[in-house]
């Protein structure tokens, strides 16, 4: 064998290796097709499936969430309540205070009027007995 020969045996195998490659690419891209296209039906039968479930989730959804901001909603009339209740009490401590302020003034007031009279009827008996004799 000489070099020429093997060059072209060399030559010969590198056809047979490319036309064995063009082959498996085109298998290859033809499978990748078939696949791509697959992978694609596959998507949309399960985007349809993620949209259908969703559809069944909304309603649920708005039906959790309404049940969320009636608790919230609850939770803060509840706390409303709670403040107006504190105010309220209070409001109601400084009335009664209040109250007792001027119910002890009116008493007070009352026993001085008291007093001043008791003062002027024993000024008019000392007196109006000093002032005669």
């Amino acid at each position: 064998m000489t070099p020429h020969d093997l060059k072209q045996i060399g030559n010969v195998i590198d056809k047979k290796f490319d036309e064995q490659d063009k082959k498996f690419d085109k298998k290859f891209d033809e499978q990748d097709q078939k696949f791509d296209k697959r992978f694609e039906e596959q998507g949309k039968e399960f985007d349809k499936k993620l949209d259908d479930r969703d559809q069944k989730l909304l309603p649920l959804m708005s039906k959790l969430m309404d049940v969320k901001l009636e608790n919230y909603d609850r939770r803060l009339d509840d706390k409303l309540f709670k403040w107006k209740s504190e105010v309220i009490d209070a409001v109601d401590a400084l009335a009664s205070e209040m109250k007792d302020s001027q119910d002890f003034r009116l008493i007070t007031t009352n026993q001085i009027a008291e007093n001043w009279e008791r003062t002027d009827r024993l000024e008019k008996k000392v007196f109006g007995a000093v002032m005669t004799a």
